[in-house]
């Protein structure tokens, strides 16, 4: 039943709605402090110049703009994290959003991007590392082939 309500949703998904801007979600967990985790993305971003553009950063956010190596697509990125009250530890509540009119249906382009910075950084590997997301926060998310 499940299954036959996805495929109408995505068949008039398909039909009707190709065209809107898409936001994507996620939240991931750490065992290690806010600095840590930030210090780690800001570098990967940097690595990643000039698709990635540092946009501002604090001690609770950090801004980002992607664009693709083709300059077809540009997304806006921000992470926002957060200080756990029990353990002290960072909550990293991430999105993207493009910028320009693009497919809902775009195999997770929005998630990778989040993903990307944060595999290739290797903060995937840190302590405690948990990623909270789902299709519905994500919508491309079930799909998404990422490259790192």
């Amino acid at each position: 039943m499940v299954m036959h309500f996805r495929a109408a949703v995505n068949t008039i998904l398909n039909r009707y709605v190709l065209d809107l801007p898409s936001r994507r979600s996620g939240s991931f967990r750490y065992l290690v402090q806010n600095s840590a985790v930030s210090t780690k993305v800001v570098a990967q971003m940097q690595a990643f110049t000039p698709e990635y553009m540092l946009v501002s950063t604090s001690n609770m956010s950090i801004e980002v703009l992607h664009t693709s190596s083709e300059n077809l697509y540009g997304e806006s990125m921000e992470f926002i994290l957060h200080t756990t009250v029990l353990t002290g530890s960072c909550r990293v509540s991430a999105q993207s959003s493009s910028l320009a009119l693009t497919s809902l249906l775009d195999v997770g382009l929005n998630y990778c991007n989040l993903n990307n910075l944060l595999t290739a950084s290797g903060l995937n590997l840190a302590a405690g590392f948990t990623e909270m997301t789902s299709e519905w926060a994500c919508l491309g998310y079930g799909f998404a082939a990422c490259i790192t």
